[in-house]
């Protein structure tokens, strides 16, 4: 009598091999998602750099007023000046919250993916069991032996043997950008880094260091930065009569006015706009390089598997 190997699903008969067809199959369908995060990711990105490049004129106009002035001013007598940039630069950066659908999409990640396996899989499972399923007539004259009994249920299961890899990648982006359950740490770390490269490369610039250097050389004008304080109250509350009396007692000089910033504004805006702008897009295609690198690594892993598997 000829002895047919074979496995029980939800009390069917099915050719032996027909549990780890399914699991290749859910194995095939982790693999396959890895381009198609990439490449959600790249959109996420795109738009969220986008929205951050819009942000740069409202920076642009907070620089380019009075109020910016007199606090750059403070923040050079205090030893601060990089400091009071560096902070409104990133606060305005991260104005509307542009990281917050690429914060989403990585922390659920491994719960979104794995909704849309088990639903490419409903598609795909029946086919699989139609094709492998042994009927009645095919029994007779055999000895059948079931190797394994198992539910459709049960086969279905993710594992974390089985979903590692999204995981492990998860992981790693969370790494590279920054991403927590809270949301918005994305968007600051990066925020920071674009921060903290223009104000090192000396791109946003004090004009009040032009306009204390000549103060400085008119020490003899008895015009005193007294004058600031009651400007700086009525702009900015609270700062008026602190910069009045440490700028009062120290410079004798004459301080910059609407206009001046004006004229500074009409001449250098739009260079300091493509320059803000050509830093934010060299940290995006950094970030975009290193989900492709974390991409990569984990399609070569996912090869040599295959291979061992064939030559096995």
């Amino acid at each position: 009598m000829e002895i047919l190997l074979a496995e029980m699903i939800n009390g069917k008969v099915y050719k032996y091999g027909t549990i780890n067809e399914i699991k290749e199959k859910k194995y095939t369908l982790v693999k396959e998602k890895f381009p198609e995060i990439k490449k959600e990711i790249d959109i996420l990105i795109e738009n969220s750099f986008s929205k951050m490049e819009k942000n740069v004129d409202k920076f642009l106009d907070w620089y380019y007023s009075l109020g910016a002035e007199y606090l750059r001013i403070v923040g050079i007598f205090t030893g601060n000046l990089e400091e009071i940039i560096s902070k409104k630069f990133t606060e305005i950066l991260l104005e509307n919250r542009p990281f917050d659908e690429l914060n989403q999409y990585i922390f659920n990640l491994d719960k979104n993916v794995q909704n849309e396996i088990l639903l490419s899989l409903e598609k795909e499972i029946p086919k699989i069991l139609n094709k492998n399923e042994i009927k009645e007539d095919d029994l007779k004259g055999k000895k059948v032996i079931i190797t394994k009994h198992t539910s459709l249920e049960e086969i279905l299961k993710f594992s974390h043997e089985d979903f590692k890899d999204i995981i492990d990648f998860k992981e790693r982006l969370i790494a590279s950008s920054g991403v927590t359950a809270a949301g918005g740490i994305a968007g600051y770390t990066i925020a920071k880094k674009i921060t903290t490269t223009i104000v090192n490369k000396g791109i946003v610039k004090s004009l009040s260091k032009y306009i204390l250097k000549i103060a400085g050389k008119k020490a003899a004008v008895k015009t005193v930065f007294v004058a600031i304080g009651s400007t700086v109250g009525s702009i900015i509350p609270g700062i008026g009569t602190i910069t009045g009396g440490i700028l009062g007692g120290i410079v004798a000089g004459v301080v910059t006015d609407k206009v001046l910033l004006e004229v500074e504004e009409s001449l250098n805006r739009e260079k300091l706009k493509k320059e803000i702008i050509e830093i934010i897009r060299k940290k995006k295609e950094q970030l975009k390089k290193t989900i492709s690198q974390q991409t990569l690594s984990k399609l070569n892993l996912f090869f040599k598997r295959d291979i061992l598997y064939l030559a096995a």
